[in-house]
């Protein structure tokens, strides 16, 4: 298959592989036990954080293994909401479900949440954004920095300074970033980060928070003492081990592979203008500041699910523009957030691909598409 969905997962390489079924064969302890074992595993996932922190820029103090990039955005809502009851949390209205659910989920239980607008490209509006943390006890202001369905990164360092400025913490969902930029969160002015191994081609059911501070944080799952008292249970030591090479690789190759992914844009972008296909761009032009490996594609007169019900038929695995259940389609609420009209939201697919992919795969995928709308 010719698979074009990398910003739900990748898959994992040889190299994360080869150390996950080495660190199962060679620490077979559990990391809190005592005994010689469990010392020789508590050795080797400290190796994994101190190296995934130097990768990154920071202590590893400051790092907090999770299963995901949704428990890690769990986690500090609602360990700050926990903290401040009577302070207001601001979410902009582009926000992984994660983020989104979790703010509703506060909401319920009396919480005070808003959210901040953004434009027809998906960028923060920052005066909105400032007008609330002026005139509202603002706690924490959790943000998508890269857009998983339309690609958007935002304005960190202007967002940054306008949040502490008025004395509010800002987390960022930095889950899409790894592997197409540089994460340098000592020059990130950000008091959280969440990050998930398997989107940057590392293993499933792993993945860290960036905690500038703790204390703002309340366990989401209570028992043992692993990660200071924060988050019990036995830790996934083959995992994390995977995760520090896949972190690792991303980073060292983000640029070659980065280079390689825009030209692909490019090219996907001209030959679909070449077809008879109607169709538009959803979030910023590629020139703009984004993820070039999402393309959110809103098709005129199609809609998503027949779409990529024909693709998988032919071969090619993309993903929906909107989130489904098997009783109900529900229309996406960044393509709704940025004024996209219904009727390219309900044409709309997201297409994310990556460096392993080449110029006659994205001829494929165009030609494909110009076949669909041709027998529609």
């Amino acid at each position: 298959m010719l698979y074009l969905d990398y910003a739900a997962t990748t898959k994992p390489t040889q190299k994360v592989i080869d150390a996950m079924v080495a660190t199962m064969r060679e620490y077979p302890g559990n990391p809190s036990s005592l005994h010689a074992e469990g010392r020789k595993a508590k050795k080797r996932y400290n190796r994994a954080k101190k190296r995934i922190a130097e990768i990154l820029s920071t202590h590893h103090d400051r790092i907090l293994f999770t299963s995901s990039g949704t428990e890690a955005n769990n986690f500090v809502l609602k360990g700050t909401s926990a903290r401040y009851p009577a302070k207001t949390i601001l979410v902009s209205t582009i926000e992984h479900s994660s983020t989104k659910k979790a703010a509703e989920y506060l909401e319920e239980k009396g919480a005070s949440v808003r959210r901040i607008g953004c434009d027809t490209e998906g960028y923060l509006r920052l005066d909105e954004l400032e007008r609330n943390l002026r005139e509202h006890d603002v706690s924490l202001v959790s943000l998508i920095y890269a857009n998983n369905e339309i690609g958007t990164i935002q304005d960190v360092d202007r967002i940054a300074d306008i949040c502490h400025t008025h004395g509010a913490k800002l987390h960022l969902d930095m889950v899409q970033a790894p592997l197409h930029e540089p994460i340098d969160l000592a020059n990130i002015d950000c008091d959280y980060a969440s990050f998930s191994a398997h989107k940057f081609f590392g293993p499933r059911g792993v993945g860290f928070l960036y905690a500038k501070t703790k204390d703002d944080l309340d366990p989401l799952i209570h028992g043992g003492r692993q990660e200071d008292g924060l988050r019990a249970g036995t830790e996934n030591l083959a995992a994390i081990a995977g995760m520090e090479v896949a972190l690792e690789e991303a980073q060292d190759l983000w640029r070659e592979r980065e280079e390689r992914i825009a030209r692909l844009a490019r090219h996907f972008l001209a030959v679909l203008r070449e077809t008879a296909v109607e169709w538009r761009l959803n979030g910023p032009p590629l020139d703009k500041p984004r993820l070039k490996n999402i393309l959110n594609i809103g098709l005129k007169g199609l809609d998503a699910d027949d779409i990529v019900f024909r693709l998988d038929k032919e071969g090619i695995g993309i993903s929906e523009g909107s989130a489904c259940s098997s009783e109900i389609i529900e229309e996406s609420h960044v393509l709704k957030a940025i004024g996209v009209d219904d009727e390219h939201i309900r044409g709309s697919v997201r297409i994310s691909f990556s460096h392993e992919q080449d110029e006659k795969d994205m001829e494929r995928l165009a030609h494909a598409l110009e076949m669909i709308h041709e027998n529609s």
